[in-house]
């Protein structure tokens, strides 16, 4: 030993092997600027055990309930631990049946869905009891585990698969994630109920250019069963248009008969009805009307009557009148007949009469048809509203005219590139525009 430093040989070697090891453990200039990496985040042996295994995931739930409804119960939280309670028992009946297969293959599908649910609950209230102690005190809950945390799921109740072995079978889906977060979050019953809504909103078609729809109209017979001629005849007059259920579409196309000439339907023109609208072809049905008047002479002894007003040289009274559904001849609809043939329509009509005010008895049960409850409760006003009532399908007021109960038409849809090809060719066709537009 030496007497000058009280320190031996020993001693020296020992600590210069010390500064030595330190100065080698220590971090150089070069070292300092990398960086190192973050160590990986230690996951629990029992979560890596309930990948994809709802009964372990279960058993795992329940003994977070436990570790909760403890702390709940510690601080004065009855009402939140009488709903842990509640889930606690429930998650336990739907694990013990999955456990021991006591289900059938419709049930389990639907167990899945509602373990998720109960699991999406349990952070529900543990939240709600947490911010009921932060409003009671200036303590302030930090989330360190994650409790709080509402996982997003599958529709069918499992976590999403973060495998990456597989990316193409296993990749996720960032907007169906994100989607069931939300509605894990928001909705009180998902993934149980609202489990396949679609991604994407329908798609608005009310500002797509669509193809204008025009009809051709023919007439092949009148079925009449008397040919009777009222005093005073002096022509008819026959109106057909297109109309939906509560207004009229396109202008009328009016065929005019003198006294004297023949009605036969070989000398009648076609009539063109164009440009019909494409939104109420989708919005309800298209009804095809005839409307068929004669005019009549009125006898009068003076040009005038006493009180100096000219009097009446005839008058217009109407006939019959029909409206038969066409809604099918149109291709945009579903279950339409073939596009570009001419299919045959036969429209039955009516004549109409006027009754005394309450002879009409109106009897209407619970669970009758609305539409029928409708025909029944409508007025009859006579002529003007004969074609609603036949479109309702009422029968006040309305009637049969032996001299005209059927008319038979051929109607035929033609798309735009026949239109505008053969558009030089419709010589004997009258063209009547769609929508009606007031004359100038």
């Amino acid at each position: 030993m030496d007497g000058s430093n009280g320190m031996d040989d020993g001693d020296d070697l020992s600590s210069t092997v010390d500064l030595q090891s330190l100065n080698s453990m220590a971090p150089s200039g070069s070292n300092l600027k990398k960086k190192t990496k973050r160590p990986a985040v230690p996951m629990n042996e029992l979560i890596l055990v309930c990948k994809g295994c709802l009964v372990k995931e279960s058993e795992l739930a329940l003994r977070t309930i436990n570790v909760h409804a403890y702390s709940m119960y510690a601080r004065g939280d009855l009402e939140h631990v009488n709903k842990l309670f509640e889930i606690f028992e429930q998650l336990r009946e739907l694990r013990t049946t999955i456990e021991y297969e006591l289900y059938t293959v419709q049930e389990l599908e639907i167990m899945k869905k509602q373990i998720g649910l109960l699991l999406f609950s349990i952070p529900k209230i543990v939240t709600a009891s947490n911010n009921l102690v932060c409003e009671n005190s200036h303590f302030r809950f930090k989330d360190v585990a994650g409790y709080q945390t509402i996982l997003a799921r599958e529709n069918t109740g499992y976590l999403y698969n973060y495998d990456t072995s597989n990316p193409k079978d296993n990749a996720l889906n960032v907007a169906r994630l994100a989607q069931n977060q939300m509605f894990a979050a928001l909705s009180p019953n998902f993934p149980v109920a609202n489990a396949n809504l679609p991604m994407y909103p329908p798609r608005n078609s009310k500002f797509e250019q669509t193809e204008p729809s025009h009809i051709l109209l023919d007439f092949n017979a009148v079925v009449g069963s008397s040919n009777i001629i009222p005093e005073g005849y002096d022509g008819m007059t026959a109106y057909v248009y297109l109309r939906n259920s509560k207004k009229r579409l396109t202008e009328a196309y009016t065929i005019s008969i003198e006294p004297g000439q023949d009605i036969s339907l070989d000398n009648l023109s076609a009539a063109l009805f164009t440009n019909v609208p494409a939104n109420e072809i989708d919005s309800g049905r298209i009804y095809l009307v005839a409307m068929l008047t004669e005019n009549i002479k009125l006898n009068n002894s003076s040009s005038s009557s006493n009180n100096g007003v000219p009097n009446l040289d005839y008058i217009r009274r109407g006939i019959c009148a029909g409206a038969s559904d066409i809604s099918r001849i149109f291709s945009r609809r579903k279950g339409h007949l073939d596009s570009g043939e001419a299919h045959q329509f036969t429209m039955k009509l009516y004549a109409s009469y006027r009754t005394t005010q309450g002879s009409d008895s109106i009897n209407i049960y619970p669970g009758m048809n609305p539409m029928l409850a409708m025909s029944l409760t409508m007025a009859n006003n006579g002529w003007g509203e004969l074609i609603d009532r036949i479109i309702s399908g009422s029968s006040k007021g309305v009637a049969i005219n032996p001299r005209a109960e059927k008319l038979v038409v051929s109607v035929k849809e033609l798309k735009q590139e026949e239109f505008v090809s053969g558009i030089g060719t419709f010589k004997a066709i009258d063209m009547l525009k769609c929508p009606l537009l007031p004359k100038p």
